[in-house]
């Protein structure tokens, strides 16, 4: 039995009696912890916290917590799942660079070569809807796209792209908010997310990055969207300020640890820093180029910024490469020179690209032969040499190699006396 307070206020209230042992925050009774005021409420939070940790954490039930590796083994080897084929496997994702070196720019690109369905740095990618979380800059994020349409020549289509109208918190107690709007977002698109992009984390995070115990409660939020979703998350942060800490994101070290990918955006060449079971990729360069999208109300352009597939840092033409690297890179020129004309270069398509390599490849077996144009394709890829459209490939067009490409391309127009007919910017051979 409890005792009875002597107050008209609380005339049928018993405080109740001591317990025999300390209380779990789950065991304590509703009417206490009201009364109790703002230690109730706390002791309110942390209930609902572990009632949030337990559903999240714990194997789901009926199901044994340990699998038997021989007998999985035996059914087959789980292959990676890849958003880009051999670049990013589906995963915790985390982008990072210091202020002002493009990393939007990037994961917006990532974002678009994922909606509709286009090679991302020559690389395949899983296409599918993708949900991008705009913690700054929303107008510009528009015009970003917008321009991305433009020069790509590609609409994004309806239920494939889906940008946040600001940004939200990302933590334990947002889980059941984030829940239900990509659920929404996933009805409306026809099935699950393929992306979710968090940019930044500084505009999503809630609490001290720098604590332990709230870069955790972070990453555990982004863990059970992913898994529940079945999707790859890419996180955008910032490296920290002081001379030493260029190198690595800013904050706790358990983000590093919790990533599956990490990849550093700097001097416009993405590098990667970690990968989950493989070698990481050659570091890419890209580049930038300004696209026109219109006038405003005072006859002044709206313009914005894309990425393109040619860097500014580029492998110098004279690096010392592989021979089957040399062979693919010889081959497209030459059936560029037999290609078409558009955007200012000469491009080739795959089948016959692979078809020259193996002609004049030293291999004897066919499948050996493809590898190696597979492997020395994605390399020239990598390296800034060679750029892809849909599975069509030219070599860079504005340096040494662009040259090259040129010459041989007219000096066998000028051998066999072919014409041009240009038909608005294609041009042909007769």
């Amino acid at each position: 039995g409890g005792t009875m307070i002597d107050d008209p206020n609380f005339a049928d209230y018993t405080v109740p009696a001591p317990p025999d042992r300390l209380l779990r925050t789950d065991e304590i009774d509703d009417d206490f912890i009201e009364a109790l005021g703002e230690v109730g409420s706390s002791l309110a939070a942390g209930r609902e916290e572990k009632k949030w940790e337990a559903a999240t954490t714990g194997p789901e039930a009926g199901v044994p917590l340990f699998n038997d590796v021989g007998r999985t083994l035996r059914t087959g080897i789980p292959s990676p799942v890849w958003l880009v084929k051999r670049l990013i496997e589906r995963g915790f994702v985390l982008l990072f660079g210091p202020s002002g070196t493009m990393k939007s720019f990037v994961a917006m690109y990532l974002a678009f070569c994922i909606a509709v369905g286009r090679d991302f740095f020559g690389r395949k990618v899983e296409c599918g809807p993708v949900l991008y979380i705009c913690g700054e800059g929303l107008s510009g994020a528009y015009r970003r796209f917008a321009a991305l349409e433009v020069h790509y020549k590609i609409k994004i289509p309806e239920g494939n792209l889906f940008l946040s109208r600001c940004a939200v918190n990302v933590d334990p107690a947002s889980v059941e908010f984030l829940r239900g709007e990509i659920e929404t977002a996933a009805k409306a698109a026809g099935k699950p997310p393929a992306l979710i992009t968090i940019d930044t984390l500084t505009r999503s995070f809630v609490g001290d990055e720098n604590l332990q115990k709230d870069m955790s409660g972070f990453i555990t939020a982004v863990g059970v969207i992913a898994a529940e979703f079945d999707c790859t998350t890419l996180v955008i942060h910032h490296t920290g300020h002081g001379e030493g800490t260029q190198n690595r994101a800013r904050g706790s070290s358990v983000l590093i640890g919790a990533s599956d990918s990490i990849i550093k955006c700097v001097d416009k060449t993405l590098t990667w820093t970690k990968t989950k079971d493989s070698e990481p990729p050659e570091p890419i360069p890209f580049a930038s180029k300004k696209i026109e999208l219109g006038l405003d109300e005072d006859g002044k352009p709206i313009d914005s910024i894309v990425i393109v597939e040619s860097g500014e840092k580029r492998v110098a033409i004279n690096k010392r490469i592989k021979k089957a690297e040399r062979l693919a890179l010889e081959t497209l020129i030459d059936v560029c020179a037999r290609g078409s004309f558009r955007d200012g270069s000469w491009w080739a398509g795959l089948t016959e690209w692979r078809a020259e390599f193996a002609q004049h490849h030293w291999g004897d077996n066919p499948k050996t032969k493809e590898k190696a144009h597979l492997r020395s394709r994605e390399s020239l890829v990598a390296m800034g040499l060679v750029r892809v459209e849909n599975d069509c490939y030219t070599t860079i067009g504005d340096d040494d190699m662009g040259a090259i490409l040129d010459r041989k391309m007219f000096g066998k127009l000028l051998e066999t006396g072919d014409k041009m007919e240009t038909n608005g910017d294609i041009v042909s051979r007769q």
